[in-house]
């Protein structure tokens, strides 16, 4: 059964040019219901019944996943046995029958520009310069760009155009997009980079951000210190990178830009995507106009 699982993660990366957390994500996904399928004897895909994802489905409610999580797995799942059946390794596709959980459009969370700014001036605070630079540059960095957590921790130095004022990042599918910056970005980037990143940078030659073991930053990491700086900012919501990149595109829209011109420094394929943020924007407004209305 993990033949059939590795021929289809090689179709997503050739043919569809998924980027590899996407791979990682739907292979995550399978394994667990070929897990399921190996403890109830079932060692081969031809004889997976619609019972029997019945009962994988059971077991995912009794898990008490969110509906969010049971929608992702069952679409992976339902794409993985749509291939076998396409590529005639099954006669019947025995999740033809099921739909995933609905999923409701909650309005992400955001951090305001106060507290936004509020952590980017704690983030310098640190005893080893090195670690207080790069973790205000890393953060700025989001949120000037909006890009995705896994974005900004793999940007090398060759992605920094600095006389255009420019970052080149890698997004989803592998899709290339130059996002442009304010000066003050590129400025620290290359303060970072000349006077606190080539002390450390003993292993990795390219990564843009680097640990004190010199290793590239990871994205738990990342979040630990983003976690932790918001702590010290007594900032009471649960402050993620996500929702660093959320307030970047709803202050962009707050501000008067365009959907169009968000999707695109956000990297979204569909123009939908974007539009929760707009949500978010409307009732920034409802909230000023009830704030400053004369007549209210």
């Amino acid at each position: 059964m993990k033949k059939q699982l590795e021929i289809f993660s090689n179709y997503l990366s050739v043919e569809r040019g998924y980027s590899t957390n996407t791979l990682e994500a739907y292979k995550n996904d399978i394994l667990d219901l070929l897990k399921f399928l190996e403890k109830i004897q079932i060692k081969n895909l031809k004889n997976v019944s619609q019972e029997n994802i019945y009962g994988y489905i059971e077991i995912l409610n009794s898990k008490k996943y969110k509906n969010s999580t049971k929608s992702r797995k069952i679409a992976s799942n339902k794409s993985f046995f749509k291939f076998l059946r396409a590529e005639n390794y099954i006669q019947s596709n025995p999740f033809s029958e099921f739909s995933q959980p609905k999923v409701s459009n909650k309005i992400p969370d955001i951090i305001s520009i106060e507290e936004i700014d509020s952590i980017i001036e704690l983030s310098k605070i640190n005893n080893n310069k090195f670690q207080g630079y790069r973790d205000s540059t890393m953060i700025e960095l989001m949120y000037a760009t909006g890009m995705r957590v896994s974005e900004l921790v793999n940007l090398n130095l060759s992605n920094i155009y600095s006389s255009d004022s420019i970052i080149t990042t890698i997004g989803k599918g592998d899709k290339q997009r130059n996002i442009p910056v304010y000066r003050k970005v590129i400025t620290n980037i290359e303060l970072y980079i000349s006077t606190y990143r080539k002390k450390y940078a003993k292993f990795e030659t390219d990564a843009l951000f680097i640990t004190r073991l010199g290793k590239r930053m990871s994205r738990q990491a990342f979040w630990l210190i983003i976690k932790n700086i918001a702590t010290s900012a007594g900032i009471s919501k649960k402050i993620s990178p996500h929702m660093i990149r959320h307030s970047f595109a709803t202050h962009l829209l707050q501000g008067g830009a365009s959907l169009k011109n968000v999707q695109d420094l956000l990297g979204h394929t569909n123009i939908a995507t974007t539009q929760i943020y707009t949500q978010l924007s409307n009732e920034y407004v409802k909230n000023s106009y009830n704030k400053y209305h004369p007549r209210k």
